[in-house]
């Protein structure tokens, strides 16, 4: 199971155990009754430790209903703040922030299985792409107005 980057924000944030999963993410502020022109400026994440379950069809999923309550937690950030997030992240992983690395992204789920396409932001290589060019320049040595 991949974790989500806004879990990993959370956890490095607040120093939480990789045990330590989401299970409620809401934008903020919500939108009131009948509101069209709303625009999200936060997220807002609620997790805790919670035991797998162990047998079936929910084996593997989380038990919600068993977390562990002291470790729930209620996690709120700008958009702005997590793109920045996001950007380190990349920094310090080598790692595209929209495939996670793997250089797919999912196309399609149904009931029975999930299809995958090529990452169209790295496309395919799992490493983020260069966002601007690097200039390697020498610096003049001699400027005309020092002299």
């Amino acid at each position: 199971m991949t974790t989500d980057l806004l879990t990993l924000h959370v956890r490095e944030a607040l120093s939480l155990p990789p045990e330590w999963h989401a299970y409620a993410w809401a934008c903020l502020p919500r939108p009131q009754n009948g509101q069209k022109d709303w625009k999200a400026t936060h997220f807002q994440v609620n997790g805790a430790v919670a035991p797998l379950i162990t047998k079936g069809k929910n084996k593997g999923c989380h038990n919600w209903a068993k977390l562990d309550k002291s470790t729930l937690r209620e996690f709120v950030t700008s958009i702005a703040d997590h793109e920045r997030w996001k950007s380190e992240w990349e920094i310090r992983t080598g790692k595209c922030h929209r495939c996670h690395g793997t250089g797919k992204t999912i196309a399609r789920v149904t009931a029975t299985e999930k299809t995958y396409r090529q990452c169209t932001r790295c496309k395919g290589t799992g490493s983020p792409p260069l966002t601007a060019p690097h200039s390697h320049a020498p610096a003049p040595e001699h400027s005309p107005h020092n002299s």
